[in-house]
């Protein structure tokens, strides 16, 4: 969950203006590679120098361009500072969901109906997650399968201590293009 970013002029704070120009914007819509940071110095890193930083999933302020822009978009581990907080976003509003479900309800019935309602709950969350560019598509249409069981295919045990333990999702991740390879020929 720790990103680096090298730079050495003093006084210049760029892992703060990156998140404090990038980091209010919706979950799913941005990538941290290429990004301006208002007020910071681009570093003159040779080629060398930035895949060096970079092989060690850093990031630097540099020029590509004629921009001034973030050269990465990784945290320390190499997962993709967007996709770190696109799993955070997706567990985070399905809890909240299903907590809010539970909370303005007098009550989901273990029936197949309430079932239905939890289902629902995640299921809105996976369609805006879809709209913010979370997950992909297929032909258009979002990407994610969501399984539940029915009630007669759950546990009595789970029953008797009243948890529902049949539900789960998954999703194709949409992710970003950080680099684009062109094949072009001219013909005479």
């Amino acid at each position: 969950r720790t990103f680096a970013l090298f730079h050495e002029t003093e006084g210049e704070y760029p892992a703060e203006g990156l998140i404090g120009g990038q980091g209010s914007k919706v979950v799913g819509s941005i990538t941290y590679k290429n990004k301006p940071i208002v007020g910071i110095t681009p570093q003159p890193l040779t080629a060398a120098q930035l895949g060096d930083v970079e092989a060690l999933n850093g990031q630097a302020f540099v020029t590509k361009s004629g921009y001034n822009v973030t050269s990465e978009g990784k945290v320390l581990s190499g997962e993709y500072i967007d996709v770190m907080h696109a799993r955070d976003w997706i567990v985070l509003n399905i809890t909240n969901a299903l907590q809010t479900l539970l909370i303005t309800n007098d009550k989901i019935a273990y029936t197949d109906g309430g079932i239905s309602l939890l289902t629902t709950a995640v299921e809105n969350v996976l369609l805006t997650a879809y709209g913010n560019g979370i997950i992909s598509d297929i032909e258009g249409r979002p990407n994610y399968t969501i399984d539940a069981l029915s009630r007669a295919e759950t546990l009595a045990t789970d029953r008797a201590a009243r948890v529902y333990n049949g539900l789960s999702f998954s999703f194709g991740l949409a992710g970003a293009v950080h680099e684009a390879n062109i094949v072009g020929e001219i013909v005479i």
